[in-house]
């Protein structure tokens, strides 16, 4: 086995959200937010890479969404979609996306705060952080629930709390057999 290296992909203005298509061999990621006059603006992008073969050239970078919701947080579902945290904007509500329909927007008839981080567990689940970062940086309203870990069941649509407690949670991955949620 070779050892680790750091080595230089390509100069862009990746994020959040990385993720890996192995069938495209292409990254995936949110744009560092822009400001513009109501609220950020923040981009996906596309890295097509090319094998092991580094570093890249910057037209290889491509914009799939120019204004996307304040998107950060993303995954793939069991099916190779595309699952995406959209943080919302004051006129935008906050919401979880798959190729663009959305998935959930609500806990309970009341609208999400900004949705941050996701995973998709091996049974279709997707469990995402819902902190209130929109409204303290200024581009979402006041909160109507609280900061929690919520899952969503994407056959039903419905969406439960399955943490709380937490200041600010971000950041979700499984352990390696789904027991533990870290």
């Amino acid at each position: 086995m070779s050892p680790s290296r750091l080595v230089h992909v390509v100069a862009t203005d990746a994020h959040e959200g990385p993720v890996y298509v192995p069938g495209e061999d292409a990254l995936y990621f949110t744009s560092v937010p822009r400001r513009n006059s109501a609220h950020p603006v923040v981009a996906v992008r596309r890295l097509a890479l090319d094998g092991h073969r580094f570093p890249l050239e910057a037209d290889r970078i491509e914009t799939v969404r120019e204004d996307a919701n304040v998107a950060n947080g993303m995954a793939l579902d069991r099916e190779g979609r595309l699952v995406v945290c959209e943080q919302g904007t004051l006129s935008r509500p906050a919401a979880i996306t798959r190729d663009g329909e959305t998935l959930a927007s609500h806990l309970n008839g009341r609208p999400l705060n900004s949705p941050n981080d996701v995973v998709v567990k091996s049974d279709g689940s997707i469990w995402f952080t819902d902190p209130s970062y929109g409204w303290l940086q200024g581009f979402r309203p006041e909160p109507a629930i609280a900061d929690h870990v919520l899952r969503l069941d994407p056959d039903t649509g419905e969406v439960e709390v399955v943490a709380v407690g937490f200041d600010k949670p971000n950041g979700l991955c499984f352990s390696p057999d789904e027991r533990v949620l870290y």
